[in-house]
């Protein structure tokens, strides 16, 4: 059996989804050039993070390394602060965006005030493959398939702080994704990653959800 690995095209997916909303243009950069300060979010109306199966973490080979794979590393909590607080839409997906922001206050503090979701678990089934949401059932492929990258795991991200729950992993009914809809700026977080949705039309349908609910 073949298996998918990265095919490193993330961002012409979720592009390609903008694209089938109609009315949206679209650019990409690295999470490093919004770091470094080469890519200003200020100039952007809606901001679509992807962190697909990212995360800070030991190796196999060294349990005391750390690979520098953190999911929002300072200078992008700053970035997207100030990006929120000056009236941006962000959105957000990916599969360790909670638990990859447990280990100090100032990322829990950044998940609950800034992008509004508090970590429950990871998903306790990781056979799951289906989530409820929009009025519709998508699925994603946990397992190692041929087409691409199985998500061996996801996260239960609840609201907080204003936020509600938009979507849910329909076997155990836990919350997979919440927004946010202040006066100040919106949210729009999925603990799971956009581009494992397996049928792009489900893919277009859920960014069209996503980009209509900005411009509310």
């Amino acid at each position: 059996m073949l298996v998918a690995g990265n095919t490193f095209d993330y961002a012409y997916v979720h592009g390609k989804a903008i694209q089938e909303a109609g009315g949206y243009s679209f650019v990409s950069c690295s999470d490093e050039a919004v770091e470094s300060e080469q890519v200003s979010l200020y100039d952007y109306n809606v901001v679509d993070y992807i962190l697909g199966m990212e995360h800070e973490s030991n190796t196999s080979y060294d349990s005391t390394l750390i690979m520098p794979y953190k999911t929002f590393t300072p200078r992008m909590r700053k970035a997207i602060t100030n990006y929120c607080s000056s009236g941006g839409n962000i959105m957000v997906s990916g599969s360790f965006i909670g638990r990859d922001m447990q280990t100090t206050d100032d990322e829990i503090a950044f998940t609950h005030n800034i992008l509004k979701y508090d970590y429950k678990s990871a998903l306790s089934n990781q056979l799951s493959g289906e989530i409820k949401g929009l009025n519709k059932v998508f699925n994603i492929i946990p397992a190692a398939n041929e087409k691409t990258y199985s998500v061996s795991s996801a996260d239960c991200i609840e609201s907080i702080n204003g936020s509600f729950s938009v979507l849910a992993y329909l076997d155990q009914n836990y919350s997979a994704g919440t927004a946010y809809k202040g006066t100040d700026y919106k949210t729009f977080i999925m603990g799971f990653p956009f581009e494992s949705v397996t049928s792009i039309n489900d893919r277009t349908y859920l960014m069209i959800g996503i980009l209509n609910f900005f411009k509310q």
